[in-house]
């Protein structure tokens, strides 16, 4: 049976469930079809229409203008076309396709697959395992527009998709897009825009791609990578994994055991709460471990910049690099290494372990104390002796007295810079405050 309603105002009633919030009084509709049961494909009018699936499944396409299309238990194909379309799936495993206009698209029940086509559009998964998706390769209703076209339409406009519960993977498309996976272990995936992702509960993963994108991970041990631009990443509560990429990011690990890598840029890291490991990667990058045993490291391909980093509270292990760095330990019984450069290192609070390698530059102690252990490698640039050990007594003869500060010779143009300690108060705490890698 077809129900065919020309221009006509259908009365405002309360209808039962969620269909309720989809109509208001006085909304008009060209046509109104119901589709039978027996009928697999059932079409609209010209106008704007109200279609509406069998319970066993339909395949509804709607016209040029902005139609209303509802599917109800079956699994149903439901395509809005031309016009601003709300698309409603219902209980079945459903495929809803936008079309050329700005359209909202709800998933309803079952494990259903979105797709907003070529304007702004507003997806939203609800119940089941869902793809929300706003690719061109994916859109199979381009209003028969070429690539170049479609893509200059979506750059100036864009998505918001929300999952809802279930497993969901949400795809952006080349605007500035909001993507927020709610319930569910997410899979979310930002394109050329700045574009903004969430998380939200469960164990999720999110890439920013192109753009300057901003990643929340929110509850959940969550994955989160930045991609090309200048991104700000937070990861919220749980245990994460956070990578910057080639940027100059921005990145909060926040509660619980994180592991942070800030690639190429010129990155701010901020470990937050928790036993966090940390790699700021290339670029000049400032580091703040904050609470917590935290550990960072410079991956020798990469950590070439000038970094600054901040141990804050906990027993940390802080690896400058190749770069000119800048480590203050903080609170806490910290192991600061500077790496090759020429470092400035300040252990702060606590029994601090300073280490020397070979080739290491001349670094600057700040505040080398009673506290404090000095490390070096047994044969520090060849300077030991017959069995190959540097003593106590050879370190200490090649301490240079310069005033209230000295200056400790490792040999080959390397040594290390003590600060407000003499020649003689270095060479008294040398012989019980001296340890070997």
């Amino acid at each position: 049976m077809e129900l065919a309603v020309t221009t006509t105002t259908l009365p405002w009633a309360e209808p039962p469930g969620w269909l309720g919030s989809f109509f208001a009084a006085g909304l008009r509709f060209e046509s109104a079809l119901i589709a039978p049961p027996w009928v697999a494909l059932a079409m609209g009018s010209c106008g704007r229409d109200l279609l509406i699936a069998s319970p066993f499944g339909s395949s509804l396409p709607g016209g040029p203008e902005g139609d209303v299309l509802v599917g109800l238990w079956g699994n149903d194909q439901l395509f809005g076309n031309g016009g601003n379309d709300l698309v409603r799936g219902g209980g079945g495993a459903d495929i809803l396709t936008g079309g050329t206009g700005n359209d909202l698209l709800a998933g309803g029940a079952g494990n259903d697959s979105l797709h907003g086509g070529t304007g702004a559009n507003l997806l939203i998964g609800g119940a089941g395992d869902d793809l929300l998706d706003s690719r061109w390769s994916t859109d199979t209703d381009r209003g028969g527009l070429s690539f170049e076209t479609w893509r200059a339409a979506k750059v100036g406009t864009g998505d918001e998709m929300h999952g809802g519960d279930g497993n969901d993977r949400i795809e952006a498309s080349f605007g500035n897009d909001t993507l927020t996976g709610d319930a569910g272990d997410d899979v979310i995936r930002g394109q050329d825009g700045d574009d903004q992702l969430e998380g939200g509960e469960g164990q999720d993963t999110l890439m920013g791609d192109a753009g300057a994108d901003v990643l929340a991970g929110g509850a959940g041990d969550d994955s989160l990578d930045g991609g090309l631009g200048d991104d700000r990443l937070d990861g919220g509560e749980g245990s994460d994994r956070l990578i910057g990429g080639n940027g100059n990011d921005v990145m909060d690990g926040g509660a619980a055991r994180d592991v942070l890598f800030g690639g190429y840029g010129d990155d701010r890291i901020t470990a937050g709460e928790g036993d966090d490991w940390v790699d700021g990667g290339g670029g000049d990058d400032l580091i703040d471990l904050g609470a917590g045993d935290d550990f960072v490291a410079a991956i020798e391909d990469l950590g070439r910049g000038d970094d600054v980093i901040f141990g804050g509270e906990g027993n940390d292990t802080m690896l400058g690099g190749r770069g000119c760095d800048q480590i203050d330990g903080g609170e806490g019984a910290d192991v600061l290494n500077g790496g090759a450069g020429d470092d400035f290192l300040t252990g702060g609070a606590g029994a601090d372990t300073f280490q020397m390698r070979s080739a290491h530059g001349i670094d600057t102690i700040a505040d080398f104390s009673s506290e404090d252990v000095l490390m070096i490698t047994r044969n520090i640039n060849g300077i030991g002796g017959a069995d190959g050990l540097v003593s106590v007594e050879e370190l200490t003869g090649r301490i240079e007295d310069l005033g209230s500060d000295c200056f400790l010779d490792l040999g080959g143009g390397n040594g290390a810079m003590f600060l407000g300690i003499t020649a003689d108060e270095l060479g008294g705490l040398l012989p019980a405050h001296l340890d070997y890698l």
